[in-house]
């Protein structure tokens, strides 16, 4: 009886002896393939590349900027929950203008969003106010270039929804 329990002792310390000493090796050589399989990276941190640009659509040697179309929630008269649906192509004579332009895109729309949705809406719907509205955009959308080079801005949709 006594021999089984040193036998059964013996086994269990050479299990755990075996384990103890192959998990280092076994743990060296799957890590090892995982870094083979990754690419050399170099020890300097690189700079982040800028989004690729979308090249310009040209009219009479001006560049034309499209916006993406979003939504604007806008407060009716009585309260009721109206949205506008925007999308807008500007015009500038400025290639480094027009890079500016998608490089700036997000501040450029949060600051039209901005804008759009502390109008009243019935300074949004009149047709008499397009002009007006024009020409305020413009400015906007100014105030966020490094220059004032907007020269054009074109609604391609503008839509008032809700009841």
């Amino acid at each position: 009886l006594r021999l089984r329990k040193n036998k059964k002792r013996l086994a269990m310390a050479s299990a755990l002896a075996i384990f103890i000493l192959a998990a280092p090796l076994v743990f060296l050589l799957l890590s090892g393939d995982k870094e083979a399989a990754l690419p050399e990276q170099p020890n300097q941190a690189q700079a982040p590349q800028p989004p690729p640009t979308t090249p310009p659509a040209v009219l009479d040697n001006r560049f034309v900027y499209q916006s993406s179309a979003y939504l604007v929630p806008l407060q009716g008269s009585e309260g009721e929950l109206r949205f506008l649906r925007v999308r807008y192509t500007l015009v500038t004579e400025s290639l480094q203008i027009f890079d500016e332009l998608q490089q700036k895109s997000i501040p450029i729309r949060d600051a039209v969003y901005h804008y759009l949705s502390k109008k009243p809406l019935p300074l949004l719907s009149g047709e008499e106010q397009a002009g007006l509205l024009r020409s305020d955009l413009i400015n906007v959308i100014n105030q966020q270039l490094s220059a004032d080079k907007i020269t054009e801005l074109n609604f391609e949709e503008y839509l008032i929804t809700g009841s």
